[in-house]
């Protein structure tokens, strides 16, 4: 059978910074997936459906509704009317994000990258020490959230891993960034700033600026990849498409 892959206080910010490159979940990302959490369906379902195949797998609609789980409640600020159809564009997007993934992960182990427990033990300390608290308040958040602590983990895997691989990659591309680079980036920055008082020194900055750069130019070269990525592989997005009808059983003595 084909593989498949399926704040601040008061709200941690349960998410590796540093991670996930320019990708860090933007309003629009967490809003698309709070679309597509049903939060009314029962558990188990009569049947699943393939909403995507990458290659040799297959991504089950099951899966695309569980990454939803955490933004359940996102659901319920968004005005009847309009969930239709913001839900069927933002269905798609959550799912072609977990295209790339797919792709992410077959080329981090063609790679033979990998990441190993203790790495997402360190991401989970490294997260509850930026947030001021312990491991089992980033835990607990996720699981306010909706988030298992094996659904938590798998999801920081999957960041950490496209990290990886980024790093691996398109270090090169982050290599390229002189300091005339950066200093160019604060030249430009200048020019928007309306009062002269409110304009810091280029030594302080230099080092935010160079990150910002590091991160535009990462996540170019990840779009830049994934599109080789797709164009060597079979992939087929079904999202849109309406479910086809459940064949019956066969009746009793094999007859229809």
């Amino acid at each position: 059978m084909p593989e498949r892959r399926g704040k601040s206080r008061g709200r941690l910010r349960i998410a590796p910074t540093g991670t996930k490159v320019a990708r860090v979940q933007t309003a629009a990302f967490i809003l698309s997936l709070a679309l597509f959490a049903d939060v009314s369906a029962p558990a188990v379902r009569p049947y699943d459906r393939i909403v995507a195949v990458v290659g040799d797998h297959v991504l089950l609609l099951s899966e695309l509704q569980g990454r939803a789980k955490p933004f359940a409640d996102k659901l319920r600020e968004i005005p009847e009317k309009d969930r239709p159809a913001l839900e069927k564009r933002l269905m798609r997007e959550l799912c072609e994000r977990m295209v790339d993934e797919t792709l992410e992960a077959d080329a981090a182990e063609k790679l033979s990258i990998t990441i190993v427990d203790a790495e997402i033990e360190d991401a989970l300390k490294n997260i509850a020490q930026q947030n001021g608290v312990d491991v089992k308040a980033v835990l607990s958040e996720a699981a306010r959230l909706g988030l298992t602590e094996v659904e938590y983990r798998k999801e920081l895997r999957r960041q950490l891993l496209e990290g990886k691989l980024l790093r691996m990659l398109g270090g090169s591309v982050v290599a390229s960034i002189t300091p005339a680079d950066v200093k160019a980036r604060y030249e430009e920055e200048k020019k928007h700033v309306k009062d002269p008082k409110d304009l810091k020194d280029f030594a302080t900055l230099e080092p935010i600026l160079t990150q910002q750069m590091q991160l535009e130019r990462l996540e170019a070269f990840r779009r830049d990849m994934i599109d080789r990525l797709r164009s060597a592989t079979y992939v087929e997005v079904r999202v849109d498409k309406p479910p086809a009808e459940p064949t019956p059983p066969p009746a009793p003595g094999g007859k229809p």
